[in-house]
C-alpha cells in the first residue's frame, strides 16, 4: 500500500516504550487496512512527498538538446550532448569497486561511470583493500522533480550561451506550474 497524507500525531506508551504514529491519508485505504491489520508485522516507510516530474519535462529537455545539436552543426549527437549535460548538471555519487564484476555491475545500473583511480580503503574490520573509486551518474529517467529542474535549468543556460531560443515566458510559466519546478528563460 502506498498513499499520501500528513503525520498528525505521535504517542508513546511509557510502560513498553513503544510508539504509535497517527497519519491522515489523502486516499481511501480502508480495504488495505482491513487486509493488513491483523498481521504480526508489516513494513512501514514514511518519506517526504515529492511530486513526480511529468514526461513533458523530459520531452522539453530532448527538444533543447536537438536545438543544441543543430546549432553545433551536427558536431555531436543528441546522446553525446545529453551525456555532457548529465555530467555538467546532474548529480553523481562516488562508489568503491574492488573487482571487474563490481565495476560491470555499476556500469549496468548507472548511465555514466568514470573510474577516478585506485585508492586504499580500510574495511570495518580494519583490513586494507585496494579499490577503484567510480564516479556514477544516473540517467534523467530516474530523476525526481528537483533533479530534473536542475538539469533543465542547465540545458536552458547552455541554450542561452549559444543564442538558442527557448519557450515563451508564458509557456515556461505553464511548465513551471505543471512540474512544480523553476526553469530559466533564454
Amino acid at each position: 500500500m502506498e498513499c499520501t497524507g500528513k503525520l498528525s500525531g505521535l504517542a508513546i506508551d511509557y510502560v513498553s516504550g513503544r510508539q504509535k504514529i497517527e497519519i491522515e491519508t489523502n486516499e481511501d485505504i480502508r480495504q488495505e487496512y482491513d487486509r493488513l491489520k491483523d498481521r504480526e508485522k508489516v513494513s512501514i516507510k514514511i518519506v517526504e512527498y515529492r511530486k513526480k516530474r511529468s514526461l513533458d519535462a523530459n520531452s522539453y529537455m530532448w527538444v533543447l538538446l536537438e536545438k543544441i545539436r543543430q546549432k553545433l552543426h551536427n558536431a555531436s549527437t543528441k546522446e553525446e550532448i545529453y551525456m555532457r549535460m548529465l555530467e555538467t548538471y546532474g548529480d553523481c555519487v562516488y562508489l568503491p569497486a574492488q573487482t571487474k564484476k563490481e565495476i560491470g555491475d555499476l556500469i549496468a545500473v548507472f548511465r555514466i561511470v568514470r573510474d577516478k583511480g585506485q585508492r586504499i580503503l580500510m574495511t570495518e574490520s580494519g583490513n586494507l583493500v585496494n579499490v577503484h573509486i567510480m564516479q556514477c551518474y544516473k540517467g534523467s529517467s530516474l530523476y525526481n522533480t528537483k533533479e530534473m529542474s536542475l538539469l533543465i535549468d542547465g540545458v536552458v543556460r547552455e541554450c542561452k550561451e549559444l543564442g538558442i531560443e527557448t519557450e515563451t515566458p508564458d509557456e515556461i510559466e505553464r511548465m513551471k506550474q505543471e512540474w512544480g519546478i523553476n526553469i530559466e528563460k533564454a
